[in-house]
């Protein structure tokens, strides 16, 4: 006779009484509170992990790239362009047609591109840089045609430096220079006796005072 099994018998259900029902209530009334402020917590947290994120580094656009030129004329023409953005204040591609220039063969088209880059870093307020490059230029090819010119550009980076007793010496060699074209040669010579104008008034004045002292008993 096979052994008898088990059965157990189902429980009936809990009787819904007053106190359970309370129990149940007070469960509720506790948990809910609680998870909304744990909510309330991490999602503060979150908000200030967020905020307190460093954010990206802006990337700035890469400069156009800007083929070599492979003759003079090119150059030449790579060159007007450059100006033509410099004109337009668009430095980034002014200065991208400017490595291309300076990549080219010839002596005298690189040697204009080395004034052109002294414009260029005038206007971009960069006169060290502009003083930089002219004065390689008068000193390491001391008989190009364009020393006169780089004369200039020097002069206008030390008047842009605030060294006006430079920048007049400066312009005063570009004027006496053999190779200063007449445009240079007259726009120095204004500037140098526009610099040299302050400093006649102001001897003329000390040399007033001195007199006017001596008059004195």
């Amino acid at each position: 006779m096979d052994a008898k099994r088990r059965v157990i018998a189902p429980q009936p259900p809990h009787a819904l009484t007053l106190s359970t029902v309370a129990s149940y209530h007070n469960r509720v009334r506790t948990t809910l509170p609680l998870a909304a402020v744990t909510f309330a917590v991490l999602l503060v947290a979150q908000a200030t992990a967020f905020q307190n994120a460093p954010a990206a580094p802006r990337k700035r656009p890469a400069s156009p790239t800007v083929q070599t030129p492979s003759s003079a004329k090119e150059s030449a023409d790579l060159r007007q362009q450059a100006r033509t953005a410099l004109r337009a204040k668009n430095y980034d591609r002014a200065e991208a047609m400017l490595k291309a220039g300076l990549r080219v063969r010839q002596q005298a088209e690189r040697e204009a591109w080395q004034l052109f880059e002294c414009e260029l870093a005038l206007a971009n307020d960069q006169a060290a840089r502009a003083g930089l490059t002219a004065m390689r230029l008068v000193i390491l090819t001391p008989e190009s045609d364009n020393v006169g010119a780089a004369l200039f550009w020097a002069a206008k980076s030390y008047e842009a430096l605030k060294r006006p007793t430079k920048a007049m010496e400066l312009y005063r060699e570009c004027a006496a220079h053999k190779t200063t074209p007449k445009n240079l040669h007259d726009a120095a010579t204004k500037r140098f006796e526009s610099l040299a104008q302050p400093s006649t008034s102001q001897a003329a004045g000390s040399s007033s005072s001195q007199r006017a002292e001596a008059k004195q008993p």
